[in-house]
Order: C-alpha cells, then structure tokens, then sequence
C-alpha cells in the first residue's frame, strides 16, 4: 500500500456490507437508512497503550478485535444490537503495512461474528503510543430499551457469566503470580476476546423484562453504583453467590470475593428485574445467569459477608480520575 488511496481500496475489497449502510467506506461520511419504531444508540469507546493494555502485550489483530468488543458492549447494556461502527487508530509507522491489515482483520471478525458494518474511520501515523477510537450506531425496539435508571425496589440484582479472569489476565501479563498452563489460557482468553451476549440477551428480552442493565467493564463494586445512583434505590448483594470463576481460586488468590468484586473489562452484564419476571428466565440455559443481590427503598451500595455482617461496598478497581 503506497498510498492513502490504495489502502481505501484494500479496505473496501474485504468489507462487511450490511442492508442498512448505502454507503460505506471511501466517501467523507457513511450513510445509513432510517429507523422505524427504534431508537438509535450512540456509543464511542477508547482502547490505549499503557491504560488498557502494554506494548508486547496484543498484536494489532487482538488490539482491533477487543476495542470493537468494548464498544458493542454498551450497545447490549441498552438491549440494542449494532449497526455500524467508525473505527479511529493512531498507531505508529513501524511494520505499518502488516500491522493495518492485520488490525483490519481484527475489525472483520468482530463485524462478522456480530452481523454489523464497519463503515469508516480515519488513520493516523505518529510516533506515540497506539489508541484506537471505536464510534458505535446501534439500534433497539422501543419496547426493549433498558438504562441504568430502572431499578426498582424489590428487583432481584443478577448478573450473567462468572468474574474475575480479566484481572486475573493482567496479573499473569504483569508477571505478578505463576499459574498452571489452563489457568492461564483460560484468563488470556478472557482479556483478548470477551464474549459479548448479544443473541442470549435479545432472546431474553423477548420473554421477560428487564427493568434495569449495565455491562461490567469498571467492576462490580463500580458499575452496580451506577445502577444505585442512576435509579435512586439501595442495592445489597451477597458476597458468597457473587460468580467468581474456578480459576481465581485455583491461582491461589486471597480475598477472592474482594479481588473478584473489582475485576474490570468483564463485560458481562449486571440487570435488576422482577420476581415475576425472573420466573420466566431461571431455566434459560444458554447463559448462566446468578441473582447475586436485591434492590431495596434507600440508598449507596452495600455488601453482606460471608458471616452475615452488612458493610457499604467500596468501590475499588482503577480510577482515571485518580492521580497516579
């Protein structure tokens, strides 16, 4: 690729073409056909060097592939499903031909996998640290629209998969702890390639519904404030049904709830719902599904232990605000 003009036309050759986008790639803005009886939703996310991960740690296929990831995710916490994506990198000049083709085919996959365009972008060659910019149009049914604002007292609080591997991921990156060879696959996969559950909760939302939903990308301790705060309500969770994965105990983790509890870049998804409507879902077997806590008059989150004592769950986990 020599020039900007050639690498439009690699582009174009292998993209993803979606019934919604008349045009794509290679003119100053994508076009996209309006909506009937939906909402858009508009997302835009961020991955960068020495924030979300270290040089050495993903080639540009994983950088690619996760920073997409990231972006959807919040388009599912809203019951929505993507529709297109523009995808910014500024990444440096070194091996760039491989690099950007490789990157795209991270972009591809993703795109494929979760039935969406990438509609455009822009590039940016610089000595500096790579970031990608994700810019997300999803859409959803009015009827399956769910925010952060919707709790209610009297909401069971569950929350799909199991936590803990994406730290747990780091802390291997890092070299901080020695694991067994499976250990290790298991939480490397976890931190490349989260699942996102697009199909199991658009199936879900058809059968029941959700009062309130926030993907776990800052921690438990975090994101379930989120949900307290947006709603007005009080949120108590019960440390011993909190999903930690097997393979933090097997890592020899103390504190497990603790470390668990402020484990970020999960992507899995916290929702509050009702009793009733539980009823209709606790026997979905395409996801695992934990009621880990209830929703209740009052507010602030708070956490009963293992031995019965009710404490405030602090949030714990990185800050960006912090000074470091």
């Amino acid at each position: 690729m020599k020039n900007e003009f050639e690498f439009i036309k690699f582009l174009k050759k292998g993209e993803i073409k979606s019934p919604r986008i008349l045009i794509g790639i290679g003119d100053d803005s994508a076009v996209a056909l309006p909506l009937e009886n939906k909402y858009i939703l508009l997302t835009s996310d961020s991955l960068c060097e020495d924030i979300h991960f270290r040089k050495g740690w993903m080639n540009p296929y994983e950088i690619a592939r996760k920073a997409l990831l990231r972006g959807i995710s919040d388009v599912v916490a809203c019951g929505g499903y993507p529709v297109c994506a523009n995808v910014n990198l500024k990444i440096s000049g070194e091996n760039i031909e491989k690099n950007l083709k490789d990157f795209y085919e991270g972009l591809k996959e993703v795109a494929s996998k979760y039935n969406f365009a990438i509609s455009g972008g822009d590039l940016t060659l610089y000595e500096g640290k790579t970031i990608v910019d994700v810019f997300v149009l999803g859409e959803v049914e009015k009827i399956y629209l769910t925010l952060r604002s919707g709790a209610r007292e009297g909401d069971l609080v569950c929350m799909t998969g199991e936590i803990g591997l994406s730290r747990l991921a780091v802390d291997i990156l890092e070299t901080k702890i020695d694991v067994q060879e499976k250990v290790k696959r298991k939480a490397l996969k976890k931190f490349y390639n989260p699942e996102i559950h697009l199909k199991e909760i658009r199936e879900i939302l058809e059968i029941t519904r959700i009062n309130s939903m926030i993907d776990l990308s800052d921690g438990l301790s975090k994101d379930l404030r989120h949900i307290a705060v947006e709603s007005g309500v009080k949120i108590v969770i019960e440390e011993e049904k909190v999903p930690a994965a097997k393979e933090v105990f097997d890592a020899g983790i103390k504190e497990v709830y603790e470390y668990v509890i402020n484990s970020g870049e999960e992507y899995e998804l916290i929702f509050t719902l009702s009793e009733k409507e539980y009823e209709r879902i606790k026997n979905y077997r395409n996801l695992k599904i934990t009621v880990i806590g209830k929703v209740e008059d009052g507010e602030g989150v708070y956490i009963k232990k293992i031995d019965q004592r009710l404490s405030p769950l602090k949030p714990g986990g990185y800050d960006y605000f912090e000074k470091k």
